[in-house]
């Protein structure tokens, strides 16, 4: 086996384990929403949606891209993965969006929360897991050169970061009794899924021009 057909056969093999953690994570995050209706989890478990998707559009990507050389493409179809990580980008903006705006409309009819004891338990389960698989989608994918790993793994993270922050949030809810701390809280983490799915087009449009686009 070669080089290249080793490193083809890592990517895959990191795409698939991606894909089997996220739906894993996913089914945690929304177990935690419908436990406690909390428009905070629900923007974490949309995000965790946005991780499958993209996970399933990488792995097309990946397996696309490790062809050979044809005529329609003399260089090989290795740019297929530069469009995967844009797409990625794309997806967690368009979450942004969705999640500011469901935010905005509970933050102004009032929300009912439950069992959020138990729901920021599951959840913090389901973060500790995201964290692990981001660190290691980065780390693998510096080490195979697979851009679509690289911006799956840093979005990963992003969730993870997101969810402490819906963690410490939601404490303040259960220590103040204010619920509608926690569409404010899907708030921030809506702007910040927008503006980290923008930074992420902006970087593999950046990068693929000055790879000769």
């Amino acid at each position: 086996m070669t080089h290249a057909e080793h490193a083809q056969r890592g990517r895959v093999r990191a795409i698939l384990i991606s894909l089997v953690a996220g739906i894993a994570i996913l089914a945690l995050k929304a177990a935690a929403y419908f436990l406690t209706g909390s428009m905070a989890l629900q923007s974490d478990a949309l995000e965790s949606i946005v991780n499958v998707v993209a996970a399933a559009f990488g792995l097309g990507a990946v397996l696309f891209a490790g062809q050979p050389a044809d005529k329609n493409h003399p260089y090989g179809h290795g740019k297929m993965e530069f469009f995967a990580a844009a797409f990625e980008g794309g997806l967690i903006s368009l979450a942004g969006i969705i999640i500011i705006y469901e935010s905005v409309m509970a933050l102004l009819h009032g929300v009912e929360l439950k069992s959020l004891g138990l729901g920021m338990a599951v959840n913090l389960a389901a973060g500790a897991l995201n964290g692990l698989l981001g660190w290691w989608l980065v780390r693998t994918g510096k080490r195979l050169h697979s851009k679509t790993l690289e911006a799956d793994g840093h979005h990963v993270i992003s969730d993870f970061y997101s969810t402490g922050g819906i963690l410490v949030g939601l404490s303040l809810v259960i220590a103040t009794g204010f619920s509608w701390i926690d569409p404010l809280l899907a708030i921030g983490v809506g702007c910040l899924l927008a503006k980290t799915g923008f930074r992420l087009v902006r970087d593999i449009y950046h990068s693929g021009a000055r790879d000769g686009g």
